[in-house]
């Protein structure tokens, strides 16, 4: 159950307490004292990790609000997000943070530039926010600027950029909130 880090560091996303290129490891170094991780996932200079007591905490980058914890500065160790002690699956895409809680609700925070948080509006939130009302939610993943989940009837739902057609709508547009990936 202990969590070590290595590489860059120049936002503190290796969550030593330390920052900086200077402060790069080129081999683990251990995260805290906490003996009771479960969970960890990491991109675009910050890092998410769950614990025994499903509490979900972050830390590194935090220029768009993708540490959730209601700022948007950098944290270099672990920080909490909320009270919830409900947290099942997290994801951290480049500058964005997806989360489901055990009820099956999704949650997402972070960077919103083309819809990759699925609430509708494009504006970035410091905090997470629920998508939706649907409480079915099983997986999730973030990628570059979209996000795809997946509920308990296997069907998949994408929102965000779509440049390139990584929302596989058939489109290239944009989606807001989560559509229904179709073959």
């Amino acid at each position: 159950g202990e969590l070590y880090a290595w590489g860059d560091n120049e936002c503190g996303e290796l969550g030593d307490g330390t920052s900086g290129n200077g402060n790069n490891k080129n081999r683990p170094v251990r995260i805290g004292t906490a003996t009771n991780w479960v969970k960890v996932t990491a991109r675009g200079s910050h890092s998410l990790a769950i614990n025994q007591d499903d509490e979900l905490y972050a830390w590194g980058r935090n220029n768009h609000g993708q540490l959730g914890n209601g700022t948007s500065t950098n944290k270099n160790r672990p920080v909490r997000i909320g009270t919830s002690t409900n947290w099942v699956k997290v994801a951290a895409g480049d500058y964005h943070s997806l989360a489901i809680n055990a009820d099956g609700e999704l949650y997402a925070w972070g960077h919103n530039n083309n819809g990759q948080l699925g609430n509708v509006i494009l504006n970035d939130k410091n905090s997470p926010v629920k998508i939706g009302n649907e409480k079915n939610w099983v997986s999730v993943t973030a990628g570059f600027h979209h996000s795809l989940a997946i509920n308990k009837d296997g069907e998949l739902y994408a929102s965000g950029r779509n440049h390139y057609g990584q929302l596989g709508d058939g489109t290239k547009s944009y989606e807001a909130t989560p559509a229904l990936v179709k073959k």
